[in-house]
């Protein structure tokens, strides 16, 4: 189980108000995300993105073919996933794919929805899929 929560400052300010059930014993850390996002950044890692479940790439090559170069159909798609139904990999293929600006966009909408444990469970994933997906490590001798 997680314990932390990476959140950035936007994030902390529509997590903090939630109430101490909600909020629970997490502790939060800073996410700082440098990432300047483009419509073509983002439709280059959609055509990188290979996923392993035919039914899941077919549906996504459809989405694709119908509104080509389109973030908000790729964005309404994802919506449509039952992202605890997904593979490990395919998860993987398709954050990589939405990048560090959607997926903050997405938690601002869960925190938002947010009514029990196991939706701040999921908040805490989700966050901590972005972290380490999209935040530079640090260079161990830098830090000596």
């Amino acid at each position: 189980m997680f314990t932390t929560i990476f959140l950035t400052a936007e994030e902390k300010e529509l997590f903090n108000p939630l109430s101490d059930d909600l909020k629970g014993d997490w502790e939060l850390k800073d996410e700082v995300i440098n990432y300047e996002e483009s419509a073509d950044k983002q439709r280059m890692r959609c055509k990188l993105m290979k996923l392993s479940d035919p039914v899941l790439q077919k549906a996504f090559d459809e989405i694709q073919s119908i509104e080509a170069n389109s973030q908000e159909a790729f964005a309404a798609w994802v919506d449509s996933l039952k992202l605890a139904e997904l593979n490990d990999e395919d998860i993987n293929e398709i954050f990589y794919a939405l990048g560090p600006v959607s997926i903050s966009k997405m938690l601002v909408q869960m925190i938002t929805q947010a009514k029990n444990n196991e939706d701040i469970e999921f908040i805490a994933a989700i966050a901590a899929i972005r972290h380490v997906m999209f935040t530079p490590k640090q260079d161990a001798s830098s830090t000596s």
